[in-house]
């Protein structure tokens, strides 16, 4: 099975899709419980989720352009 430069540029996009995805999950369940002291590091990764997943999707969509 040949895997395409274009499939694997396309795999950024869904993995930056992915993480933005659970950060959102992350971020909605922290907003449904009371808070607590783990909050903090919650808001790190969920930070940290978030802006890798848009770096990631960023980078894939750039890459495929670039490859049309």
């Amino acid at each position: 099975m040949n895997i395409s430069s274009g499939d694997s540029l396309h795999a950024f996009c869904k993995a930056g899709f992915a993480l933005v995805a659970v950060a959102t999950l992350l971020f909605l369940t922290g907003l449904a419980k009371d808070p607590s002291p783990s909050d903090e590091i919650r808001s790190f990764l969920v930070a940290g989720l978030g802006v890798t997943g848009a770096l990631l999707y960023i980078l894939g969509r750039i890459l495929s352009n670039r490859r049309r």
